[in-house]
């Protein structure tokens, strides 16, 4: 069977639901995933019937996958079947009577499938394999947020696998939650087909994410300070300056050095005349950051990189360190209508890559790139020790603080 990826539509911006459904179908979509939680068959509270009635009035008539996570289910499968969905599936813990709902699913011309949440054992599939077209594996428990991936989900697809390859009629077989670019290839290998997929899209800030680049604006600093006939200032500070553009950096330095009032221009001048130069002389790459990158590459994942630098510094220092290659777009300081905090080069990214906000994840490690993500709707986590004006990031509001690059692929 061909791969189905089907985002969920609680990744959407609901203030823009309908463009935002049309441009993931867009971008490549096969099916979007409706994800119903009732508050009382699972915690959380979400979408109901009005809200694919409502698509299918915008004239999005593309299949939908409805995951029904309530208990009682039966007259919800009913009003859904209005809108006329692919699939709709269904827990076997909802329904005193599984074959039944099964069969008015089918009856209202949807596929059935059957929802296994991780503890639930594997023996119903022996009394319903004939009345379903889908099994959900569930690889989260259901209804509660920021869950990891459970790996014996795994060993469960492979078992599930084998049994519906023994049935005399095609049945998917699907996996949901905590799905990465990570891990999405072992379960496609263990027999998942079909995908309720997580971030499409990864934008990400450059200086003090990405690379460790305050050695050389640091020494391209101190040559235009000397050359000014003024001191020079400590590595430690420009850590801390870094971010906001090469004029707010000098004038934090004329401003600590106690000369706000000396002519800032020849001495921007002559730093992006040195630095121009040693771009990538004594810059770092951060541990764990390609390895990253290229897991990621390698499983058709959008990457850009969002930073305030010039375009004539950020991409030949992409290129001269070898980080280029990686990214699909590179939106500078200057490429966008206004630099981080504006939203406007995240705006951009999602616009060039056909996602929406809840597709997106945008790493980073100061309050310019939090702002600019939140302020686009886009999540974002921050590197706990890069440039952050000396902040604490976890007081930033970001969605998640990590300590290793490579923590994006857990």
């Amino acid at each position: 069977m061909e791969p189905i990826i089907a985002p969920s539509i609680l990744a959407a911006d609901f203030s823009r639901l309908g463009e935002e459904v049309s441009n993931v179908l867009h971008a490549g979509a096969d099916m979007i995933h409706f994800d119903v939680m009732d508050n009382h068959y699972v915690p959380n509270l979400s979408v109901g019937p009005l809200v694919l009635q409502s698509l299918r009035k915008a004239g999005i008539n593309d299949p939908v996958d409805v995951h029904l996570m309530v208990k009682p289910v039966d007259r919800l499968v009913e009003e859904f079947l209005d809108s006329q969905p692919a699939y709709i599936s269904v827990h076997p813990e909802s329904t005193e009577h599984l074959h039944r709902t099964l069969a008015m699913i089918r009856a209202g011309k949807a596929k059935a499938g059957l929802v296994l949440n991780p503890a639930t054992p594997l023996e119903v599939l022996d009394e319903v394999l004939d009345c379903i077209d889908l099994v959900l594996i569930m690889s989260v428990n259901p209804g509660f947020g920021g869950q990891s991936f459970i790996p014996s989900s795994l060993t469960k697809l492979a078992r599930v696998k084998s049994i519906i390859d023994k049935a005399d009629h095609e049945i998917r077989l699907q996996i949901d939650g905590g799905i990465k670019p990570s891990n999405i290839g072992a379960a496609a290998a263990a027999g998942a087909d079909t995908f309720v997929a997580g971030y499409e899209g990864y934008l990400f800030d450059l200086d003090g994410t990405l690379v460790d680049t305050a050695p050389d604006i640091n020494a391209a600093l101190n040559v235009s300070l000397h050359n000014a006939g003024l001191d020079s200032v400590d590595i430690s500070l420009t850590r801390h300056w870094v971010g906001h553009g090469s004029r707010t950096l000098i004038s934090q330095a004329l401003a600590y050095l106690a000369q706000p009032e000396h002519d800032i221009e020849p001495l921007l001048e002559d730093f992006l005349h040195h630095y121009r130069h040693n771009l990538a002389t004594h810059s770092q790459i951060y541990p764990g950051v390609e390895q990253t990158l290229k897991q990621l590459k390698t499983s058709g994942t959008k990457l850009a990189v969002v930073t305030n630098k010039l375009a004539e510094l950020s991409e030949p220092l992409l290129a001269d360190i070898g980080l280029a290659t990686y990214f699909d777009l590179i939106v500078s300081g200057d490429t966008a209508n206004a630099p981080k905090p504006d939203p406007a080069p995240v705006r951009l990214c999602l616009q060039a890559f056909g996602l929406t906000a809840r597709q997106t994840l945008f790493v980073g490690d100061s309050d310019t790139d939090v702002n600019a993500a939140l302020a686009a709707g886009v999540d974002v986590v921050c590197v706990r020790d890069g440039y952050n004006h000396g902040v604490d990031v976890t007081t930033l509001g970001a969605t998640g603080v990590i300590d290793s690059f490579l923590e994006l692929l857990d």
